[in-house]
């Protein structure tokens, strides 16, 4: 693919008629929060820092509120050159490096205000807590295999049973914790079903946010779905939730687990958004051709590239060979392991061991078996998935328990949720700020959601 797609200390008390008392473990800590925007530093950045030409630096962009970064006195347009012993090159150095530190730990930042070098030692803040609007904010936690992972739960303030929405997000290394820096997507489906009346879950993956575990990159796609799992089963056994009113939101690969967990865990409805039903190797060929030619490459280039990819999928994905292996095996395939994955290991930023238990999974049968009400919705803007994966999960599910399923797609959406004409138009600015946010798929979820919820 030519895009990532969009990872205990007891207190022994003094013992008691010959009896000792161990406490409960520790909650599970809040990660640390520098709380800056990053940017590589360009010529004029390091001129106004008076950086030597060697010497390293990331250009600091916008410092936010109540983080570590503002009470040590960094302002935007300052240069961050080291974090404890670590110099800074990137913004990901600094990312990848936070992600392991926890709030309170001491720490020694270094930057540049004004071309004078500054350095402040002190603890690392936490992130400020989401506040509901009109709805309590629970931090809690489940075991899973991987460690224990953070909950976010919302919860109405009137009593008695309510329906619920679990959020079971896409692949990458990210918390799903609401952003201080605006609402995204999922921030604000889960404000929606809050302010009406839903509890929702979320769960952080292993490695993102304060869960334990990780590297995300080396979490395998069945350690990820027992995460979702565990969090799903804590939902259920909430004394606050309609058990037989739970519903799944799965956005992306989140599409993939919702109906494997839906197998496991019975709810009442699943509504899935710019996702796949068929297999991976079909996926991948035909999003690489989509990709490819929105970056401009020939119809002639594009089909001999998907002819190698086609013996990749065999080779890599059915047959469960390592790339080492493949290589090995088709010497002339040692190309493509050297240019689509990294340290021979990682793809699209996971493990290879991730896709080959993805592709093993029978998608198709999972949604045949899913007796729920079901809501396949796809914005055609959309570049990392394809209309017809999405009209094909209502196909299937009606032919098995007819009406139970609806396909409904969106014009001028993308994957993202952000408001863009075409799939040419998402794919040329990915990544980068400044598409607004479209809230018809938030309407759409509201609409299926009034509807089935008491049905």
């Amino acid at each position: 693919m030519r895009v990532t797609l969009l990872i205990l200390a007891l207190l022994v008390l003094p013992a008691a008629a010959g009896v000792s008392y161990a406490s409960a473990p520790a909650p599970l800590p809040r990660r640390a929060f520098l709380g800056v925007v990053l940017a590589p530093a360009d010529s004029a950045a390091r001129a106004a820092a008076r950086l030597a030409p060697d010497q390293p630096g990331v250009l600091v962009q916008r410092v936010l509120p109540g983080s570590t970064a503002e009470r040590a006195g960094i302002e935007a347009g300052d240069v961050m050159v080291a974090l404890d012993t670590l110099t800074l090159r990137t913004p990901v150095q600094l990312t990848q490096a936070m992600a392991r530190r926890r709030a309170g730990e001491r720490a020694t930042l270094r930057w540049r205000h004004a071309g004078r070098p500054r350095a402040r030692t002190l603890a690392l803040a936490s992130p400020p807590s989401e506040q509901g609007e009109g709805w309590d904010v629970e931090y809690g936690e489940v075991a899973s295999r991987a460690g224990r992972l953070r909950t976010l739960v919302t919860r109405p303030r009137t009593p008695g049973r309510h329906p619920a929405l679990m959020l079971v997000q896409g692949i990458g290394t990210f918390t799903v914790e609401t952003p201080l820096m605006g609402v995204d997507g999922y921030g604000a489906i889960v404000r929606d079903f809050a302010r009406r009346g839903f509890v929702t879950m979320r769960v952080d993956k292993p490695g993102c946010g304060d869960s334990e575990g990780g590297p995300l990159r080396d979490v395998d796609f069945d350690t990820q779905l027992d995460g979702f799992r565990a969090a799903l089963a804590t939902l259920r056994s909430d004394p606050a939730v309609d058990p037989d009113r739970i519903l799944l939101f799965g956005h992306s690969m989140g599409g993939a687990w919702a109906p494997l967990l839906a197998g496991e865990l019975p709810v009442h409805g699943i509504a899935v958004y710019g996702t796949l039903v068929r297999t991976w190797t079909e996926y991948m060929l035909e999003n690489d051709r989509r990709q490819s030619a929105l970056g401009g490459q020939s119809a002639a280039a594009i089909d001999s590239a998907l002819k190698v990819e086609a013996r990749v999928c065999s080779y890599l994905w059915s047959e469960g060979l390592s790339p080492g292996e493949m290589a090995r095996a088709q010497p002339d395939l040692a190309a493509w392991v050297d240019s689509s994955m990294t340290n021979a290991t990682y793809y699209a930023g996971s493990h290879y061991r991730f896709f080959q238990q993805l592709a093993a999974k029978n998608l198709a049968a999972a949604w045949a078996n899913y007796d729920g009400h079901v809501l396949a919705l796809y914005g055609r803007s959309d570049f990392l998935s394809g209309e017809e994966d999405h009209a094909l999960i209502a196909r299937i599910v009606n032919q098995a328990h007819p009406g139970h399923a609806r396909f409904q797609a969106i014009d001028g959406i993308d994957h993202a949720f952000r408001a863009e004409a075409t799939q040419a138009a998402s794919f040329a600015t990915w990544g980068q700020p400044g598409a607004p946010l479209d809230d018809r798929v938030v309407q759409a979820l509201r609409a299926w959601s009034d509807e089935v919820v008491n049905d």
